[in-house]
């Protein structure tokens, strides 16, 4: 049976040099060239929820699936910086009898002593992040109380020689630009649009996207451009903005956002297709509006930012009508039928698997209880429950119960969709 190697960086930026192939080369020389590969890029170990490291989570499902009997990594701590999930994995992993590897600690973790160095070893790497992110958070503080900034730089600014902020080349005329709109009365989503015509594109990690009317917002807010941190703090980074301009720009949106507010609000309200529509232009959302005492209008979430889309706004009546036709051509019996033929296969399917699952774990613990590693009571409980549960494999499952249910209403469909309640 093939062995695993699994190997694991905390941020892309690793895992485009070459922590991953150094992993990988240590492990080959004792996995060879038929393992399974198990690669996990930009997700921290330190994480307490393990559904945030799928490549993890998978590992050891397969692992508890027999598809291995032994996984191999390069440091324990590339397997997991938790405590907790580190030894709740290693309790899965010896019930399903897969032996684990390390190549640098070169322990045994099956003997009193490894099991020993297991919880020191586990437990260091977990301090080590929760220090390391204590004093990182006491370095932040202090460059902030000496007025240095923290974290990626506001669009407009690019790193000098000394360190500081200063203006970027070209960008920070795109701030000047969208000030200066703002101050003149122009709404966000109109900066936005300014910004985006003039060839303005944002910055940061995300890389260069559209500006839009809340990413517009978060920096016509930002007190950064006229030489201040967070908190009120003098920076010691030169301003992009006169005062004045920034004070102008804040009073004219304060007058925007009054001017907003005096109008016919929106209802508040679900509708049949509320979070369904996507933008056959743009791809982005289409959100669903209507006035006080209107009918339902339908509206490109991205043409409000700010961005170029051609939709136009449309009376969600219309798209209703078009549901009500396509499931009007639906024939109940032939749609029931196939459904019901699906819950009958993926029933079937799931037996059998659920069935080959017990009888591995069965054949497990039998193993464990001959080597002395369970007693007899431990044994003779676990094997009590799982062979209840192979005697309750005929019960179907919630899949198969939800699509039976669903067979039974697909015959309704074009009825309940002509009788739900709708806004008119």
């Amino acid at each position: 049976m093939p062995v695993a190697m699994y190997a694991r960086v905390s941020t892309y930026g690793q895992a485009q040099g070459h922590s991953i192939d150094a992993q990988l080369r240590g492990c080959r020389e004792r996995a060879g060239p038929d393992a399974l590969v198990y690669v996990e890029e930009g997700k921290s170990a330190r994480t307490e929820d393990i559904r945030k490291r799928p490549v993890f989570r998978q590992l050891l499902a397969d692992a508890e699936a027999g598809r291995f009997d032994c996984i191999i990594v390069h440091k324990l701590d590339r397997f997991s910086r938790n405590l907790r999930i580190t030894l709740e994995a290693f309790e899965r992993l010896a019930l399903a009898n897969v032996a684990f590897v390390s190549i640098t600690e070169q322990i045994d973790y099956t003997t009193p002593h490894g099991k020993l160095f297991l919880h020191m070893l586990a437990a260091l790497p977990q301090w080590f992040s929760y220090n390391l992110s204590l004093e990182t958070k006491k370095g932040k503080a202090e460059r902030k109380c000496q007025g240095l900034y923290n974290g990626l730089l506001p669009f407009g600014y690019t790193k000098g020689a000394d360190g500081l902020p200063v203006p970027h080349p070209t960008n920070h005329a795109g701030v000047l630009l969208a000030f200066q709109c703002a101050a003149e009365g122009a709404s966000d989503a109109e900066v936005a649009r300014r910004l985006n015509a003039a060839g303005y594109r944002t910055s940061g990690n995300r890389g260069l996207n559209l500006w839009t009317k809340d990413s517009v917002r978060v920096m016509l807010m930002s007190r950064f451009y006229i030489g201040e941190l967070p908190g009120g703090i003098p920076g010691k980074h030169a301003p992009l903005i006169d005062p004045e301009l920034f004070e102008a720009a804040q009073a004219a949106r304060e007058r925007n956002r009054k001017r907003s507010a005096l109008k016919v609000g929106i209802e508040q309200h679900v509708y049949s297709l509320s979070g369904l529509l996507r933008c056959g232009y743009c791809g982005g959302s289409i959100r669903i509006h209507a006035k006080n005492g209107e009918k339902p209008r339908t509206r490109c979430y991205s043409r409000s930012q700010g961005l170029d889309c051609r939709q136009r706004s449309r009376w969600l009546l219309v798209y209703e009508e078009q549901i009500d036709a396509w499931l009007a051509q639906i024939e109940p019996m032939e749609a029931e039928g196939r459904l019901s033929k699906l819950a009958k296969k993926s029933e079937s399917d799931d037996r059998a698997e659920e069935r080959r699952r017990i009888e591995t774990r069965l054949a497990n613990i039998r193993e464990l209880f001959a080597w002395r590693d369970i007693t007899r009571e431990q044994y003779l409980a676990e094997r009590e429950m799982l062979t209840a549960r192979l005697q309750r494999i005929g019960t179907p499952t919630r899949e198969q119960r939800n699509l039976r249910g669903l067979a039974e209403l697909v015959g309704q469909a074009s009825w309940m969709w002509r009788h739900h309640e709708r806004t008119e």
